[in-house]
């Protein structure tokens, strides 16, 4: 059965879809029952048309197979990783970047060896964001390779000639 239901003030597209149907899947559903794009700029008080028949609340959650042969409260630093990529591969957001620096010694924008192992607390910011590099085996590496950080041209006045890389008037 279709019911009407009303944008309130801040809500987005997707809250309207999570509030009435319990997913984001929804959302596909609100788009095509009210002729609208999912980037559409909406009103608060914009009456939508929902089909209150359908429901994703019943949805069962995604079960993800943890292989991994770290223990629990241990990560083995990859090429490339850095403090940051660490924090958000084991404590799943960056809040706990201070943390596993001070657990191990280390500064935050300090340089890491590959294969180094480091020590991690079991308790988690974000379990979903953990949860989901393990279970796919992702581990974040946005630091430069040697061969990257080999083609990085110095910069700075140490480096710059008068008239070629700035002129002095």
């Amino acid at each position: 059965m279709i019911k009407p239901t009303n944008i309130l003030p801040g809500e987005t597209l997707f809250d309207v879809a999570v509030r009435n149907y319990g997913h984001l899947q929804g959302v596909f559903i609100l788009t095509k029952d009210n002729g609208i794009g999912m980037t559409d700029d909406l009103s608060p008080g914009t009456e939508l048309k929902v089909d209150d028949s359908l429901s994703f609340k019943s949805l069962k959650g995604i079960s993800i197979s943890l292989q991994t042969t770290e223990l629990p409260n241990e990560v083995t630093v990859e090429p490339s990783q850095n403090m940051f990529d660490l924090a958000v591969q084991v404590y799943g957001d960056l809040s706990g970047v201070s943390i596993l620096a001070k657990d191990n010694g280390h500064e935050m924008t300090g340089e890491l060896s590959a294969g180094e192992v480091l020590r991690s607390r079991k308790e988690v910011a974000n379990k979903l964001v953990v949860d989901f590099y393990k279970g796919r085996n992702i581990k974040p590496a946005t630091g430069l390779s040697p061969e990257e950080a080999d083609e990085l041209k110095p910069e700075g006045i140490d480096f710059w000639a008068i008239e070629y890389d700035f002129e002095v008037s």
